[in-house]
């Protein structure tokens, strides 16, 4: 399709690299929204064309953008539904997990056709340079930092999507999953599937370690800045907030530091961490039960309070690749940053209890009891921590995919290339 205006409509279609999530999903042509796409798009234009907000008020672009889709959608529930699809499901695709999000929200694999209503030519002539540029380095939906909702206006050589990647994000290295020859085969959700197990294993050796089906690992985190004499939240939490409520010995990490910050915070913020206690010389009612620690920016007054964070490890899916995006200007929002961690006993019935007590509405009763005398007795600690002063990104996510990449002969995952630009 010619990248060209015709009576002042731009008409393009677009190819589904990774299932966008999407919040209405069984809505007949559930599909890209212009309400998410068009914004993005406005910032980029008048990122690259600087003069575009002198030309319009409201930095808002005169032009119009709509996506249509007729063809049945293909939706993605989640692994625990299988067997539930609904007319516009493709029977033969099969179910997965939905990796990183916890909501209601489904997997739509759709390829929209875009066309673009713009009366202005040299808004026009703006368009047609830079919107391939645009997709290929925009996602869009839910979770789309960890790769979904990857589109691209058509194929273009790899070489090129490359270097576009590498122009946009600054980068001198490109690290890379490459599925092509192992996804040659596979039906399109079996592929997202291998796809996204992956991601999702990298990006938890990553941030938090990895433990799954008798495989564990450290997080690279974890080591990257021990070797830094910097210890991580974990260790803090499990010494002075976790153990207390139990009243046992003081938990206390081999090679302790005692220098504790809140790192995981680098690779994004959570409103709150979950810790399930299985120490074997726990008393019987008090085994299994979770603790959950509720974290809170303590602002001073000079700054904003945080409440979110997004990771500055981006992912993006083209063509079978999956390409791993550092953007390092995102770390100064969160570094020297100060947060107050508060625990609470959950109040999900822990395993221990199930078996001890066969009646569902007996055991709830007994364990809400339980919780409140546990609470009269507690004194509600708090503890602050601070991140890191300084985080330098690119050399983490170096280390990260040498530590990653060691553990993939042990069947953890697949193996990341690194390509450095030697010019």
């Amino acid at each position: 399709m010619d990248m060209e205006f015709r009576n002042c409509k731009l008409e393009l279609d677009l190819k589904c690299h990774a299932p966008i999530i999407h919040f209405q999903p069984e809505e007949e042509g559930a599909t890209l929204r212009a309400s998410e796409v068009k914004p993005k798009f406005d910032r980029y234009l008048m990122k690259k064309v600087p003069s575009l907000k002198n030309c319009f008020k409201n930095q808002y672009l005169p032009y119009k953008m709509k996506f249509i889709d007729n063809s049945p959608n293909v939706i993605y529930k989640y692994s625990k539904n299988e067997g539930k699809y609904d007319k516009q499901t493709n029977n033969n695709e099969g179910n997965f997990q939905l990796y990183f999000a916890r909501d209601e929200k489904r997997r739509v694999e759709t390829n929209p056709t875009m066309t673009i209503t713009c009366f202005d030519p040299l808004l026009q002539k703006l368009i047609v340079e830079h919107i391939k540029n645009f997709f290929i380095v925009t996602n869009f939906g839910a979770a789309q930092g960890k790769g979904y909702g990857s589109f691209t206006v058509i194929d273009e050589e790899q070489s090129k999507i490359e270097r576009i990647l590498r122009e946009e994000f600054g980068l001198k290295t490109l690290y890379k999953m490459d599925f092509r020859k192992a996804a040659k085969n596979l039906k399109f959700s079996k592929k997202i599937k291998v796809i996204f197990e992956n991601i999702e294993k990298f990006y938890k050796i990553t941030k938090s370690g990895y433990n799954y089906q008798g495989e564990y690992a450290r997080s690279a985190l974890f080591y990257y800045m021990h070797d830094k004499m910097i210890g991580n939240e974990k260790a803090a939490l499990k010494d002075k907030v976790i153990e207390k409520p139990f009243g046992t010995i003081p938990y206390h990490l081999n090679q302790q530091t005692h220098n504790e910050k809140y790192v995981r915070a680098l690779l994004g913020l959570s409103s709150y961490l979950s810790f399930t206690d299985i120490r074997k010389n726990t008393k019987k009612e008090e085994k299994d039960i979770s603790v959950n620690i509720n974290i809170m920016h303590e602002a001073n007054k000079i700054e904003a309070n945080i409440e979110r964070f997004s990771s500055p490890i981006t992912f993006k899916v083209i063509n079978d690749i999956v390409y791993i995006i550092p953007k390092q200007r995102w770390c100064k929002y969160i570094l020297n940053k100060k947060f107050k961690f508060k625990y609470k006993v959950s109040k999900n019935v822990p395993r221990s209890w199930m078996s001890a007590i066969k009646d569902n509405k007996m055991r709830k009763i007994e364990y809400e009891r339980f919780i409140r005398k546990l609470d009269e007795k507690l004194k509600r600690e708090e503890i602050y921590l601070q991140t890191p002063e300084e985080f330098d990104l690119l050399k983490f996510l170096d280390f990260a995919v040498q530590y990653y990449n060691k553990m993939e002969p042990k069947g953890y995952a697949h193996t990341i290339q690194i390509s450095y630009d030697i010019r």
